[in-house]
């Protein structure tokens, strides 16, 4: 009896974990052709290209200064805080604008 309740579970954990792996999944042509549906950003820095920029167009010159605060992170960890792109792992300057 307890080694049927052991099997049992097994599946149960081994299907929940397998159905996991799925969960969240962007199929490759959709991540190639990321531009199509701007409204999403389907993965790290946007798509395959990386340009970390979005097509949407609800935010222009005439209407930008009408946005708002709506979330603040308030972080325990006080000092200076690196961003990427503008530091490489080298602490050089990477972004080409900065001087």
């Amino acid at each position: 009896m307890k080694l049927q309740n052991f099997i049992k579970e097994i599946v149960i954990i081994s299907i929940v974990l397998i159905s996991q792996g799925s969960v969240g999944q962007v199929p490759y042509e959709r991540i190639l052709n990321a531009s199509d549906e701007p409204q999403n950003w389907l993965t790290y820095n946007g798509g395959y290209m990386s340009q970390r920029y979005s097509l949407l167009d609800q935010i222009n010159r005439e209407n930008v200064n009408q946005l708002e605060l709506k979330w603040v992170l308030q972080n325990q960890v006080f000092g200076a805080w690196q961003s990427n792109p503008h530091y490489c792992r080298w602490r050089h300057v990477c972004d080409r604008e900065a001087k």
